[in-house]
């Protein structure tokens, strides 16, 4: 069975010697462990005043096997320390580049399928058994903008004893194994009498998950049985509130074929993330991907029931299409199949959250409109996820 992610992040929090961090942040080293290739520091964005500063962290090389070697994936977990101590997190981003710095993207046979950031040393919100996630990007390389790009004095804190573990899923659709790196932007303000002076207050970060906010299959749900082309999962239960304050930020993510990613509380949509396809030539694929779609011949099948359930907390539900064992239909005639998602729209100050409140995450997919991602030729799981980063009352 394959361990969780929460479950691997508490054995290395169980297992690991924490040592205090240096007390001159001139000797504080802002990546440790065997995946650190690189260090850059960039100009800051936000909040100048305050002595901010902005890190660019390159993790690797990964060498990703080619297609026809287990579908092309790649997975790997790996701990590290965050880029800074006794600081806030402002912005963070991710990116997959080749070790000369050029970007690696769907056009060039890779993806950053997903990638998870936890804090090993801080318990989640809504898994109060697992580790904290700070991050998650998909391919589409969202910027968690912590702060709205510096309009509020706030962000992630990190402790001097806190210890970061990656969690990346990259996938190459070439027929020969390629090198890359991952690309960790972040930007931060230091600790200090400025930062109390700005009233600098800390953040939550909030997750929600199709499969669950312990999510036993890293966020990964295998399409339900009989849900058919078009689909929607839900995670079930909602996850209750313990909690006050202001939601300043709110991130989604979802897989190939997928068309939004809703954000709910109390039954009602607060934020709703748009997918969007093939906006910049990264994420339109290269004739030999064509190729090997077409050789994977992923057809859309049946005529299934109306409604299945997932793996997991997930439930889904769809109309037309089928399963996956049953039925000979053809593959939908109007799925675009040269285009990958490039963007989710994100919401920032949608609102607040009370304790009481019911929050869940859903997720919606098509594959009329949208070709679904393969594993060896079958329909692969797909993701539904929301983070919501919060100033809780108080801070």
């Amino acid at each position: 069975m394959k361990a969780s992610w929460n479950i691997q992040a508490l054995f290395w929090a169980a297992t690991t010697a924490l040592a205090p961090r240096q007390a001159d942040s001139r000797l504080y080293q802002p990546c440790t462990g065997d995946y650190c290739y690189d260090t850059n520091p960039l100009p800051p964005r936000f909040f100048p005043s305050l002595e901010s500063k902005r890190l660019q962290v390159k993790y690797g090389p990964f060498t990703i096997p080619p297609a026809d070697e287990n579908n092309g994936h790649f997975k790997t977990y790996f701990r590290t320390n965050p880029p800074c101590y006794d600081c806030y997190l402002t912005a963070v981003s991710a990116d997959l580049q080749y070790p000369n710095g050029t970007t690696a993207n769907t056009n060039t046979n890779l993806s950053l399928h997903h990638l998870a950031v936890m804090n090993l040393v801080q318990s989640s919100t809504t898994c109060l058994d697992g580790a904290e996630i700070i991050f998650a990007s998909g391919n589409e390389r969202t910027e968690a903008k912590v702060s709205l790009d510096g309009q509020v004095p706030a962000g992630y804190y990190f402790n001097p004893h806190d210890l970061l573990v990656f969690f990346p899923e990259l996938v190459n659709t070439a027929h020969v194994p390629q090198e890359a790196v991952i690309v960790l932007d972040y930007e931060f303000v230091p600790l200090s009498d400025l930062t109390a002076g700005a009233g600098f207050r800390k953040v939550t970060p909030i997750w929600l998950d199709v499969d669950g906010t312990c999510s036993p299959n890293g966020g990964s749900v295998p399409i339900p049985r009989g849900a058919g082309e078009r689909f929607t999962l839900g995670m079930e239960p909602a996850w209750r509130s313990d909690v006050s304050g202001d939601v300043l930020f709110v991130m989604g993510h979802v897989h190939d074929g997928g068309t939004s990613v809703e954000i709910i509380r109390d039954e009602r949509t607060v934020c709703e993330g748009v997918v969007k396809y093939a906006e910049e030539e990264g994420y339109i694929p290269t004739l030999g991907v064509h190729a090997l779609e077409k050789r994977q011949g992923w057809r859309g099948k049946g005529k299934g029931k109306n409604r299945g359930k997932g793996k997991g907390k997930g439930k889904g539900k769809g109309k037309g299409g089928g399963d996956d064992d049953e039925g000979d239909g053809e593959q939908p005639i109007n799925a675009d199949r040269g285009a990958h998602i490039s963007s989710i729209n994100t919401c920032t100050l949608p609102g607040r959250i009370e304790k009481g409140d019911e929050w869940t995450v859903r997720a919606n997919y098509d594959f009329t409109k949208h070709a679904p991602m393969l594993h060896g030729g079958v329909l692969a799981p797909v993701m539904g996820i929301g983070l919501m980063y919060v100033v809780e009352d108080g801070q």
